[in-house]
């Protein structure tokens, strides 16, 4: 198994997650499996395992070599940047395959949210189905472009959070203090 087949499998479950047909793009029908609550659950839930999986692949692979602090040129950033709206565990990795440097530190998509959580631009909310907590935007959130999508499936609603390209660029203008090489924000 290698980084490109985890990348893609990845890709597909976020797409699959968010409602997409993971190889034309487009929106699935609404009647299909695929949409059920419970599979979207599941799709971010294997997206999170492959993401995990990465990262770690990546520590492991960098346990011994010197870890150099972030940084990421213009070509690189531009390379990150989506002009849609994504997942943060697609940008992650967009990040990571702009960058392509094992020895730089690179946050993982929990490192990110757990950093947009402190600084109040997202907050954790229990669903009462289920019991488990998702993270949701603030208006600060909102306003740096951290976006929600409702769906639907068998009269359940649920949220999945999306980051536009201003969020995007906010966490890269603010990778530092993401990763704790100072404490400004």
């Amino acid at each position: 198994m290698d980084k490109a087949d985890i990348e893609r499998t990845k890709k597909i479950m976020e797409d699959l997650a968010f409602g997409r047909n993971p190889f034309t793009g487009g929106k699935l029908p609404d009647d299909t499996i695929l949409n059920d609550v419970n599979l979207a659950r599941s799709f971010f839930f294997v997206s999170k395992i492959l993401d995990d999986l990465l990262t770690n692949e990546e520590k492991v692979a960098r346990s011994n070599a010197p870890q150099i602090p972030f940084h990421i040129t213009e070509e690189q950033r531009s390379k990150a940047l989506s002009d849609e709206n994504i997942s943060i565990s697609r940008f992650v990795s967009n990040i990571r395959n702009s960058i392509n440097d094992k020895s730089m530190q690179i946050p993982s998509a929990n490192q990110i949210l757990n950093w947009l959580t402190d600084k109040g631009l997202m907050y954790k909310k229990t669903n009462a189905d289920t019991g488990r907590y998702q993270r949701l935007p603030t208006n600060e959130g909102q306003f740096i472009g951290i976006g929600t999508e409702e769906r639907e499936y068998n009269g359940r609603k649920y949220l999945g959070c999306f980051y536009s390209r201003n969020a995007q660029i906010f966490i890269l203008d603010n990778m530092d203090s993401i990763l704790g090489n100072n404490t400004d924000a």
